[in-house]
Order: structure tokens, then sequence, then C-alpha cells
């Protein structure tokens, strides 16, 4: 199982927001390299990196410091927000992004899964939860997609590997709602599933742990993180 840390970039500075809501955050750094280095400086493998605004603006917008970060670190790394054309993904993978995390084009525009075909392999789709309604645009909208009918169109394009927001839970330290990742699991076993939204200890990390998902990929722990409320390299240390 993998710990990732996030990392989230709004104006070119890391950031957490509370709840999905983009009026409603905290700066951490002025430069998320340096958050990258302190990450795998504590033991980090891989890192979760979101681009805040190119998820509200469709379009790569901090696509220079996501460069600069796997260059210099060399880590491997997961990328996301406004990801929402071939061109996008081709971009992120020529520079030797591992996985690309793709999420409103998948809702938007299942064709989009078709011809992503051929890199499946390095695709993560997000699925963001609120209310038990899918979010898109950045979480900014209802995609008014029903779950399940959403991941079968994952499953029969096979597409497998799946982050799963709790967004109601996301940036606030309030524990994680494990029942979410479980009813999903349950009715999917087949999904290789990673957790995000809520984790703010180390009890936590234990709870889902022991509540055996199913092909549980990993945990996504931002704010924990930048608060202090989680050790990375005491935890890395004990998996």
């Amino acid at each position: 199982m993998l710990i990732i840390p996030a990392i989230d970039i709004k104006n070119a500075q890391c950031v957490r927001l509370f709840k999905g809501d983009y009026e409603n955050f905290k700066i951490y750094s002025t430069d998320p390299v340096n958050v990258a280095f302190q990450w795998k400086d504590a033991g980090a493998e891989i890192l979760h990196i979101i681009d805040l605004d190119a998820a509200k603006e469709g379009k790569l917008v901090n696509f220079n410091i996501i460069k600069k970060i796997k260059k210099l670190t060399n880590l491997k790394l997961e990328v996301g927000g406004g990801i929402r054309n071939l061109e996008n993904v081709k971009s992120l993978l020529n520079e030797g992004i591992d996985y690309i995390i793709i999420s409103t084009a998948a809702i938007e525009n299942p064709n989009f899964l078709d011809q992503l075909q051929i890199y499946k392999e390095k695709i993560l789709v997000s699925i963001d939860i609120k209310n038990n309604q899918i979010m898109k645009k950045g979480w900014l909208e209802n995609s008014n997609i029903n779950l399940n009918d959403f991941i079968k169109t994952l499953i029969e394009k096979n597409f497998n590997q799946v982050i799963i927001t709790d967004i109601s839970k996301d940036g606030t330290l309030a524990g994680i709602n494990i029942e979410i990742f479980k009813n999903i699991s349950n009715s999917f076993p087949n999904l290789n599933i990673t957790i995000a939204g809520g984790v703010s200890s180390i009890n936590d990390i234990e709870i889902i742990k022991n509540s055996k998902i199913n092909n549980l990929r990993g945990i996504i722990i931002g704010k924990a993180l930048y608060e202090g409320k989680i050790d990375l390299k005491k935890l890395l240390l004990k998996e």
C-alpha cells in the first residue's frame, strides 16, 4: 500500500482547500518544489500533484512547476487538474510523469477513455464525491452522473485504477468516512482504489488498513501532513 503525500498548486503556491472550496484555502508554501523535496527527504516515493488552477480553467497552468518537481526530485508523480485532451496527456507523459489523473474529461466525454486505451496503465480516474454526487471541473460542478453507472463504464473500458475522494471531508482534519470507500470496494471488487479525503491521524490510517478494502492501492494524505498531525517519516518507517 502506497502512502502518497499531496501537493495542491494554486497561483504557483502549495495550498490546501477546505472541502474543495477555492475561496477557502490556506497557503503552506510559496515554493511547491521545496515541499516536494521535504516529502522526498521524509521517504516518499510518489507524490500526488493537483494543479488547482488547471482544474478550474481546463488547461495546464502550473505545468512548468510540475516539470521542475519531476526533473529535480526524480520521484514518481501522479498528476491531475485540467487534463481534458490527448495533447495534455502526451505532454505530461513526455516529461516523464508516471501517472495521469483524469476526472472531468472522463465524465463529460466517455470517448476520451477510448482515446486513452493505449495509455490505460498510466491512467488514474479520479472520482470526486460530495453528498453522494460525482463532482467535476475542480469539484465546482455537479456532474449529475450516477456513481455506479460511471464506474461500470470505466470497468467496461478496462480502466480499473481509481482515486476516490470524499470532498466533504477533504481538508477538514475531521477523520475519514470509511463507509464510502468500503461500499464502492464491495460493489466493485476489481477496482484498484486509492483513498483521499479526511485522513487526519495515524488512527485513520489504521481504520483504512483494517477495513479490508479490496485492491487498496494507496492513501493520499494532505492537510494532516502540513499541519503536523502525521509525521510522514515515522509513518513510512512503519509501513
